[in-house]
């Protein structure tokens, strides 16, 4: 399976010297700069890749993430000037867990996946949120699918023997001007 990862261009050194590379979440921007209960979210995942995938390996507390299916032409990734790898990669699909890029902000906030079309959507809305916690998860299941826009993979360890291409690239800067 094919897939592409951006990643800071360190991760493309630690691949090179010791061939393994996984996730060291203190180092994650979206947990590092503001939780934003997105931790939560994140463990929510991993039971699911446990699940679903298998155990992660010892040591390994989160997964790695990559596209499937994007059209993005990241030149706009962070707008911080750093310096970035763009990874292509080849994985056994059974190592990897494919989700719906859109769906997933519903497990990030904590509400409901109503289904579309819903003929009434907030009645649907309501049922779900007013039967319960477990009832909201429960719809969050339907976000493992690869027919979306945007399909997003998560997968426990990446192997430099996983590479098949890698484009070195300096995110974009914006400056003030570009903000407002």
């Amino acid at each position: 399976m094919r897939l592409v990862t951006i990643q800071p261009y360190e991760v493309l050194e630690i691949l090179q010297s010791r061939g393994r590379f996984v996730c060291d979440i203190s180092k994650s921007g979206m947990i590092v700069d503001g939780d934003c209960g997105f931790l939560a979210a994140y463990d929510w995942l991993v039971s699911q890749m446990e699940k679903r995938v298998g155990t992660a390996p010892i040591g390994v507390e989160y997964p790695i993430w990559a596209w499937y299916r994007n059209d993005d032409d990241y030149s706009d990734w962070n707008e911080d000037g750093r310096k970035y790898a763009k990874i292509t990669v080849d994985i056994d699909p059974s190592r990897v867990l494919l989700s719906d890029f859109d769906e997933w902000y519903c497990v990030l906030y904590n509400c409901p996946l109503v289904s579309l079309p819903v003929a009434d959507f907030d009645a649907e809305w309501d049922r779900c949120v007013a039967a319960g916690p477990e009832a909201v998860r429960a719809t969050w299941e339907r976000i493992f699918h690869d027919d979306g826009y945007c399909v997003q993979a998560t997968f426990w360890e990446l192997y430099l023997s996983d590479i098949v291409k890698v484009e070195v690239f300096t995110s974009r800067k914006r400056d003030e001007a570009e903000l407002d």
